[in-house]
Order: structure tokens, then sequence, then C-alpha cells
């Protein structure tokens, strides 16, 4: 992985605007950095996807036993029956944040839920 400058687009808000991010700025600061980017070879995006599926399956796996044992309500997201609606409908309707803590070595990776 290697970091690389980049001159940062001076439309960059109506661009992702336009994709719907509509919380691009807060209190007149930019939500993420224009001016770098880091580029990956394709081995090292190779672990990155095989960790987000990883993590993925984990998530699911966290909600089908919160749902057969009716414990979602405990974690106050949303009343379990409702929960339960949806995930049986075979929708996915989790979403989850993760940060992952590329190391340099392809067969390393951290990752923080």
């Amino acid at each position: 992985m290697r970091r690389e400058a980049l001159a940062p687009r001076p439309d960059w808000p109506a661009k992702v605007e336009a994709l719907g991010l509509d919380f691009h700025t807060t209190a007149g600061e930019p939500y993420w950095w224009e001016a770098a980017c880091y580029a990956f070879t394709a081995a090292e995006i190779d672990v990155l996807e095989e960790a987000t599926e990883t993590v993925h399956g984990l998530c699911l796996e966290a909600v089908d036993r919160l749902i057969a044992t009716d414990d979602l309500a405990q974690l106050d997201i949303k009343p379990a029956d409702q929960r339960n609606r949806d995930m049986k409908g075979g929708g996915e309707v989790i979403h989850s944040q993760s940060n992952r803590a590329f190391c340099g070595e392809v067969d390393t990776m951290q990752v923080w839920l």
C-alpha cells in the first residue's frame, strides 16, 4: 500500500451530493481528506475483500443468533418482532461499520468493530 498526494477536486462536494452523500462537511470541515489517497496491489485488495466478507458473515451470524434467542430488544436496535420480519424476509438490512488497519503485509489484517 502506498499513499499518494492529490490535488483536491474543486467540485468534490457536488459530485458526492449527486451520489446521495449530503453530510460531506461538518462545521466547515470536510468529512474526508481529498489531498491524498492510498493505492493497493491486487493481492492487498484480495486481503481486504476477504476480511470484509468474513466480518460481514460474522455479523449476519450474530444477528441470526439474536433473532433465535429474541435478544435484539435488549440491544435497543428495533423491536425484535420487526427485525425478525426484516431478516426472515431475506433482505439484508444490516448496516455495519468496521475499521481496518492494513499492516503492509498481505497476510496481516486487523479489524475493529
